[in-house]
């Protein structure tokens, strides 16, 4: 089979860090010790909310429901969608194009209804793991916020951050 491999970071900051190669590293290996072809990789470095807002995963499907390949393979399902409902609607169009999704590290078959049901937990979870994350950030701000400390973003202008005080 011919396939895309998508990678991706929830930021800037983790772009540096040996994630992004680690997941590209496995998904060729991967394609290597199953017999695929591997037409290229795409990757996002940002935590969009939606599977819409991602340049490089809509530039991945458009290749593939362009019928350049017959599917996508990422490290892990939640690089390819941490909503259940982004991810529900994409696999209904993986089947309905009789295309294929795989994961490194989560083998799945949709054929199968014990198959469709671990994706769909896995689904679950990655929304669940992306709303724990938000709050803990969310609450790490407030906690700043609270002490005085800057909170981050754009520094206003004409102002200097020193030891986290602006």
């Amino acid at each position: 089979m011919i396939l895309i491999g998508y990678v991706r970071v929830s930021n800037e900051s983790q772009k540096s860090n040996s994630s992004l190669p680690a997941q590209r590293d496995a998904i060729v290996k991967w394609c290597k010790d199953n017999g695929h072809f591997l037409l290229d990789i795409y990757e996002d470095v940002e935590s969009a909310e939606s599977a819409d807002a991602r340049a490089g995963l809509q530039s991945a499907l458009g290749e593939i429901f362009g019928n350049k390949a017959d599917g996508m393979v990422v490290y892990k399902y939640d690089r390819f969608c941490r909503k259940v409902l982004d991810s529900e609607l994409l696999k209904a169009r993986f089947q309905a194009a009789k295309k294929v999704l795989y994961s490194v590290t989560d083998p799945v078959d949709w054929a199968t209804d014990d198959g469709n049901v671990f994706y769909q937990l896995k689904s679950v979870f990655a929304e669940h793991e992306r709303n724990t994350i938000r709050r803990r950030c969310m609450l790490g701000k407030e906690r700043k916020k609270l002490s005085g400390e800057f909170v981050g973003g754009q520094l206003p202008f004409g102002y200097d951050l020193t030891k986290g005080q602006l």
